[in-house]
Formats: C-alpha cells, sequence, structure tokens
C-alpha cells in the first residue's frame, strides 16, 4: 500500500500538540522529586513541572490518533528531498515528527551536510536525500516514540530550569545519575500503566543531548 506524504494537508498533528487534563503531582511525587534533588521543590518550581508534563501529556495525546507508516516516512521523505526552494522550508516544518528527526539527524551527523554552506533549502533536500538511504539501509533505526523525545527534550530542560548544572547520564546496576533518576520519576507520572527502566531513560537522555 502506498504512503502518503504527511505535510500535504498542512502541519502534521504530530508537529502541534493539543493541550489535555494538565498533570498535577502527589504530595509523595514532590517528596521523591525532592530526595533526588536532595532539597524541597517551591511551588513555582512544581507548576514548571507540572506545566512541561501537561504539554507533553497534550503532544502524546494528537500524536496518537494519527500513525505514521514507515511507507509515509519514505514518500514524505522522497517529496522533500524532490521539493523546490520555494516549498521545502515549509514542507520539512509541516512533516511529521519522525520524518523531521531523520532529517535533523542527517543534517548534525553527516559532516558534508554539516560543514556545508548550502542554504538551508539545499540543506533540507541533501540530508532528506541521505535520511531516505539510511533508511533503506537499516541505519536509521527504530525511531522513539515521538512523545518520549519531547519528553527527554522537556527534562533537560527542566533541569537547567532547576539550578542543575550536573547533566551527568548513566545508570549501571540498579544505579543511576540524579539526573536519570529524575526523569524516571516523571516518566512514571505520565505514563502511569509503565515502570521504564533506568537503562531505558538514560537512552532516552542520550539521544536528545548527543
Amino acid at each position: 500500500m502506498a504512503g502518503k506524504i504527511t505535510y500535504k494537508a498542512g502541519t502534521h498533528s504530530s508537529r502541534d500538540g493539543e493541550w489535555v487534563t494538565p498533570v498535577t503531582l502527589s504530595e509523595a511525587q514532590v517528596l521523591e522529586l525532592g530526595e533526588i534533588l536532595e532539597r524541597d521543590l517551591t511551588d513555582a518550581e512544581c507548576r514548571m513541572i507540572t506545566g512541561t508534563l501537561s504539554d507533553i501529556q497534550g503532544f502524546r495525546s494528537a500524536t496518537a490518533g494519527d500513525a505514521v507508516s514507515h511507507q509515509d516516512i519514505v514518500e514524505t521523505l522522497k517529496a522533500i528531498a524532490k521539493a523546490g526552494d520555494g516549498e521545502v522550508l515549509q514542507a520539512y516544518k509541516d512533516c511529521d515528527d519522525t520524518t523531521e528527526s531523520l532529517i535533523q539527524d542527517a543534517i548534525n551527523y553527516d559532516m558534508q551536510i554539516n560543514s556545508s554552506n548550502w542554504h538551508p533549502p539545499e540543506r533540507i533536500c541533501a540530508a532528506a536525500t541521505l535520511a531516505l538511504f539510511n533508511l533503506g539501509s537499516g541505519k536509521a533505526g527504530p525511531r522513539t516514540k515521538a512523545h518520549r523525545s519531547e519528553f527527554a527534550k522537556g527534562v533537560l530542560r527542566l533541569w537547567s530550569g532547576l539550578g542543575r548544572s550536573d547533566v551527568g547520564i548513566w545508570e549501571a546496576d540498579g544505579q543511576a545519575s540524579a539526573l536519570v533518576r529524575f526523569a524516571r520519576e516523571l516518566l512514571k507520572i505520565i505514563e502511569s500503566k509503565t515502570c521504564p527502566s533506568l537503562s531505558i531513560v538514560a537512552k532516552l537522555l542520550r539521544k536528545v543531548s548527543a
């Protein structure tokens, strides 16, 4: 079955989260987070945390109903790779989150594309072509759930907003850095039916901090 080009109908829902019921923190959760931080959270910091988690919940809700298939991604990358200068920037802005991530990975990790003097449209077209090749060769690997990528980015912003400069990301033998333990507690709040392992959380953080 042929895939669809995900930006043709406007901005894809995975790029445009929506608000849902706000996340709240229980007293026990506030205490647990405080233990990891080794200090009490202020009311303002609790609001900062719940605001970030609520945004991620909204993003998760928006993307859940509009799944993107492998073939959709292939067709979208093909279209962006061939797009003219007048279309490519808007196509990149409007395409689904997974396609955008694959293109961004190509820009970040390919030295020729990253260090080139190309204008943005040329850079995006070249990156889309490379992303398409990587996807076909298996180099791209499985993609993280979109809301989890946004979650990891949000955690790093929160960590900095809480005044922490220790950004070590490690886990071993059931132990982990404060950042990884903090992130795991937050992920448990928005994914209440699962208990993500420390290793999974560490991988999420490494992906977005690379």
